[in-house]
Order: C-alpha cells, then sequence, then structure tokens
C-alpha cells in the first residue's frame, strides 16, 4: 500500500473497513481504527433463539452455545485447552500463530439458542456419531446454519452503522487527522470520495436484506422439519479420511461454480451445510443439503462422491479455506504445516470469493494432512 492519507482515513480508504488486519499494527491510527472495529462488532452482536416461539415451549434465557462440540470434539483438537480458529487466519501474514490460540471454551460460541431448545442437540453431543445418522446428519446440518442465521444478523447490525461510524464520523476522522503524521487531502476530495464509499454501502445493505430473508426461510425449513421430524428432508454425503484430531468445522457454506468453473448456482440459492468432526481415529466429513436441491448439486455432489480419498481430500480442502467459515485445528498439527502451506492457506482465506469461470478446485493443499 502506498504511503497515502488513504491509509489512514476510513472515508477516503474503503477497503480498510472490511479488513485492517495487512495494516502495521504499531501505528497510532490503525491502533484507533481497530479498536473502534473492535467496539462495534462487540455491540453488534445479535442474541435470539432460533427455536423461540416452536413446539418446544418458551424459552429460558441465551446462552453462548457451541457450533462445534465442547466436552467432545474441541477437547480432542485442544492443546492445553487452547484451539486455533481460522476466523482472523489472514493475520497470519503478519501475526505468530501463538498469539491466535484461543481456549477451547471461547472457541466457535454464538447466542442462537436458550438452554432449554440448547437440548435439542443432545443426540449429538452426547452420543459419538453413528447410532442414528438420519437424525444426526439433519442436526448437523441444522447447527451449521444456525450458526450462519446468527453470524448474518450480527454482520447486518455492524454494516448497518458502518457508514455513519467509520466512513462519516467526523469525531473518528478528526481524531485520525490528529495523529496522522502526513498531508491530509482536502476537505472536498475527502467529502468527494465518501459518495463512492457510500453507493457501496447502499449496495452492500441491499444483499444483505436479500441474505437475511433467504435465511429466515431456510429457518421456517428447518424448524419446521425438525418438529414433524421429517429429517430425511436433509440428505448427507458421509466421508472418512484417515486423519486423527486435525481440525473440525461446522459451516453454511455457498459455492457459485463447479468443477470447471461452470456457473450452476448465480444466486447462491442451494446452499451446502459442511460437518467435519473427528470420530475415534478418523475424520469425517458430512456434507449435507436440502433433499429440494439435490437436481442442482449433484454435479458437486458425484464427483465428489466417485473421487479417490486422495482427491476427496484436496477438493474438501478447497471448499473449508475458499468457502468455509468456524474452522477449528489442533494448535500441534497445525505447526506441522510449512511456510508455503500456510501461505496457500492465508493467501485462499483472504479471497473468499469465486471469480467467474474459477472451477471448485484451485489450491494444491490437503489440510488433513499438513505438511
Amino acid at each position: 500500500m502506498s504511503n497515502s492519507s488513504e491509509e489512514f482515513i476510513p472515508s477516503l480508504y474503503d477497503k480498510m473497513i472490511d479488513n485492517t488486519s495487512y495494516t502495521n499494527s504499531n501505528n497510532k491510527v490503525t491502533r484507533i481504527i481497530v479498536d473502534t472495529h473492535n467496539q462495534n462488532r462487540k455491540k453488534s452482536i445479535h442474541s435470539e433463539c432460533i427455536l423461540k416461539d416452536s413446539f418446544l415451549g418458551s424459552c429460558n434465557g441465551i446462552i453462548n452455545a457451541h457450533s462445534i462440540q465442547n466436552s467432545g470434539i474441541l477437547d480432542k483438537l485442544s492443546e492445553n485447552n487452547y484451539v486455533l480458529p481460522l476466523d482472523n487466519f489472514t493475520e497470519l501474514f503478519n501475526i505468530d500463530i501463538e498469539k491466535l490460540l484461543l481456549g477451547k471454551n471461547e472457541a466457535t460460541i454464538f447466542r442462537g439458542f436458550c438452554k432449554k431448545h440448547d437440548e435439542v442437540f443432545r443426540p449429538i453431543e452426547d452420543i459419538e456419531y453413528g447410532y442414528n445418522k438420519e437424525l444426526q446428519n439433519y442436526l448437523f446440518a441444522y447447527r451449521a446454519f444456525c450458526k450462519r442465521y446468527i453470524d448474518s444478523k450480527s454482520s447486518y447490525n455492524y454494516y448497518s452503522k458502518r457508514f455513519s461510524d467509520f466512513v462519516d464520523s467526523e469525531k473518528l476522522e478528526g481524531v485520525i487527522e490528529k495523529h496522522a503524521d502526513i498531508p491530509i487531502q482536502r476537505k472536498e476530495i475527502r467529502e468527494h470520495k465518501k459518495t463512492y464509499t457510500n453507493k457501496r454501502q447502499v449496495k452492500r445493505m441491499e444483499e444483505f436484506n436479500k441474505l437475511l430473508k433467504k435465511n429466515e426461510q431456510l429457518k421456517f425449513i428447518f424448524n419446521t422439519n425438525l418438529e414433524k421430524q421429517r429429517y430425511f428432508k436433509i440428505q448427507t454425503l458421509e466421508l472418512e479420511f484417515s486423519a486423527k484430531n486435525i481440525l473440525a468445522c461446522s459451516s453454511m457454506i455457498d459455492i457459485a461454480t463447479d468443477f470447471q468453473g461452470k456457473l450452476f448456482n448465480k444466486n447462491l440459492k442451494y446452499p451446502l451445510f459442511l460437518s467435519v468432526l473427528p470420530v475415534g481415529d478418523t475424520t469425517k466429513v458430512l456434507i449435507s443439503y436440502l433433499k429440494t436441491h439435490s437436481t442442482y448439486l449433484e454435479r458437486i455432489i458425484n464427483v465428489i462422491k466417485n473421487s479417490n480419498v486422495h482427491q476427496q481430500e484436496i477438493i474438501l480442502s478447497n471448499i473449508l479455506i475458499k468457502n468455509a467459515n468456524n474452522i477449528i485445528f489442533n494448535p500441534l498439527e497445525f505447526r506441522k504445516f510449512n511456510e508455503k502451506s500456510i501461505k496457500i492457506i492465508a493467501g485462499g482465506q483472504l479471497r473468499r470469493t469465486q471469480s467467474t469461470n474459477e472451477p471448485l478446485v484451485t489450491l494444491k493443499l490437503n489440510i488433513f494432512r499438513p505438511q
């Protein structure tokens, strides 16, 4: 990045609003911006019991629910009660991995259920995978959706105030101007650039509203099928890798293009629900989807199903790094990755989008076998 005022004034450099991790953390202005980000994100966290007013009765208080089982899965992945989440993995370009470790009791939590309704996940919390796969597959997919549902609402809360809190904030801009150690552009130039940032804000909120509407429809589908015990409405491809205690994941993902780069999911109407969990001496991967979407997703599912194990691991590595959230690594195993692999992981996390005509698999990486 060039050494210009756009590096310091958020109203002039909109990208900083999305990602400040690559900036110099020792710079006073950067710290002001990052601190403001962190404060606003905490204020934006959404709390809601997704099963409120359901067939299970009234709520009894929102809790910090784990989207990945704490007492079983996170226990297996922890080192001295710490795990490595990939939420801020792009920071590995500049920050020691040790600083990214998180206590397992804090990892993967979201405020999506009350204590009473969180009990619905007992069949996957208390019993190891395999005793009733139809029910367990449904609950793993449901929990991946619920995490996305709450996260999306939190993001909406944050970005709905983004323009006023960052871009058009006279107070914040004044503080940054005071501490910036370079010349600041004229006020009229800064105001002119704000108009472009505002247009981007309007477009972003339009997309958020579409996303929230889609999520409400999915919530209705999941809750209705849960009530009626129609667990068969979720289809699941189950894979098993001979990798022990490497990683876990619970994430709703959207894939736009197939293995040839052909667009098949333009408006991201057909989500996948991905769960990765250590089971015994193996790693299970559950790729779930709504039965009504099977026709649209078969081009992805069939290729994965018919690939050999090594190919499956490469495919899932690409999907996880480029499309999934809420990924947890065993810190000890993660340290086995060489520098080249870490750069590939960080680069994939930084992009997080599929370009037009981009094949689904582009990264030469197997995260199930660190090297």
